[in-house]
């Protein structure tokens, strides 16, 4: 497989790891930059076994994929922790 056709595959799966939780895909592709120029390098100087480049991107797909239903979640959270929450009541004098 040539690097031009994994670009092509890696950014679909970019896209679509994104799409669920609303993430651009100028943002996942960003953060799959790193890992595909290793892939890229290493397959193109022969220097990963088979197997390995997937390996690389897989493991950034998965780290993408948990950063961002962690952060899904922990929105959720915060908006429900911030709902249910009472405000002070303050008198004008700025003391609750």
């Amino acid at each position: 497989m040539s690097a031009s056709s994994i670009w092509i595959v890696l950014r679909s799966l970019a896209h679509w790891v994104g799409r669920p939780t609303g993430q651009s895909l100028a943002l996942a592709a960003g953060q799959l930059g790193v890992p595909v120029a290793a892939a890229t390098l290493g397959t193109e100087q022969h220097l990963l076994a088979p197997g390995e480049p997937s390996a690389l991107m897989l493991g950034a797909l998965l780290t993408i994929a948990a950063t961002s239903a962690a952060s899904v979640l922990a929105a959720n959270r915060l908006r429900l922790a911030g709902s249910s929450a009472e405000e002070p009541h303050v008198d004008g004098s700025g003391r609750p």
